[in-house]
């Protein structure tokens, strides 16, 4: 069976519709079922975009490619980081893999034989908790350009999961106390991504509503890796002049450099990119997050 496609929307019918183009043209569509969790209206000044996006989706439930498309209306604003956490448990507990993008990425063409075939790969090395699509831009040899890579950072901009992975989530953060006040554990875990601790504390703060640092947590508690393309699958144009935008017939280009054909490898011959992903390019990632949660998203 392969892995189902969750998107998750808001209120940004352009970037909505920007996705779902980039969707149409992936190899292999015609083979994965489509769930879409379509949020709430937070205010009246939203609900007209949201009832666009909306539209929209019953146009894309008609005319898609995918081999089936599920559509969930919700009545209320559950906000990002619940709609995340209940609709991929929903599906997943259905499915066993989930394969996960948010309204504003745009993705190559590959993207879902990537996903499946790691899927696939890596499933039963339990030291790997999640896929990801995106990458950061990274200086490597001609002959790794199409090779993956691992590493402790987390990443919420287009990824898949197992079940056995996401089960074991604890999203009320239990021993959040115990970890505060450890500053081992926090140098240990910005180490992973710089100011990450810090974003922790916001979230059980409840200053931003963040459902990816307590994955991120998560992964740093039980040690687990994320899989990564050297050239990203993936591309964020949900920040303001600072995206890249992917209109029809463009090819995704990370670094100036076409998205590659990719090789799989054997865990351990996989290079830990942590250091290499988790300085300043990470802080801007955390920096966007924050302010994309706070506002500027759901």
């Amino acid at each position: 069976m392969k892995a189902p496609v969750l998107v998750f929307t808001y209120n940004r019918p352009e970037h909505t519709k920007e996705l779902f183009d980039s969707l149409g043209r992936c190899k292999g569509i015609e083979t994965h079922d489509l769930y879409v969790f379509s949020d709430g209206a937070k205010n009246a000044d939203a609900e007209s975009k949201v009832n666009a996006v909306r539209e929209y989706l019953r146009e894309i439930s008609k005319t898609s490619a995918f081999k089936s498309v599920t559509v969930f209306e919700q009545e209320k604003n559950k906000g990002l980081a619940n709609s995340i956490i209940d609709g991929v448990t929903k599906i997943i507990n259905q499915c066993g893999t989930v394969i996960v993008l948010e309204d504003d990425l745009c993705v190559a063409d590959d993207l879902l034989e990537y996903m499946q075939s790691c899927l696939e790969y890596y499933e039963s090395d339990n030291r790997v908790g999640a896929i990801s699509g995106f990458s950061h831009t990274l200086k490597c040899k001609k002959e790794d350009e199409n090779k993956v890579y691992k590493s402790r950072t987390g990443n919420s901009w287009g990824w898949a999961t197992w079940k056995n992975r996401w089960d074991r989530v604890d999203w009320e953060v239990t021993d959040y106390n115990i970890f505060k006040s450890n500053h081992k554990s926090r140098a240990k875990f910005n180490a992973q991504q710089e100011g990450i601790s810090n974003m922790l504390d916001q979230q059980m703060e409840g200053k931003i509503d963040s459902w990816a640092v307590r994955w991120d947590y998560f992964f740093f508690k039980n040690g687990l890796w994320t899989i990564y393309p050297y050239f990203s699958k993936v591309v964020n144009n949900g920040f303001d002049g600072s995206g890249t935008h992917c209109g029809n017939g463009q090819t995704i280009k990370i670094g100036g450099i076409d998205r590659k054909p990719y090789m799989l490898l054997d865990f351990s011959d996989c290079k830990d990119m942590t250091k290499r992903t988790s300085g300043n390019s990470a802080v801007k990632m955390i920096k966007n997050y924050v302010k994309r949660v706070s506002g500027m998203h759901w």
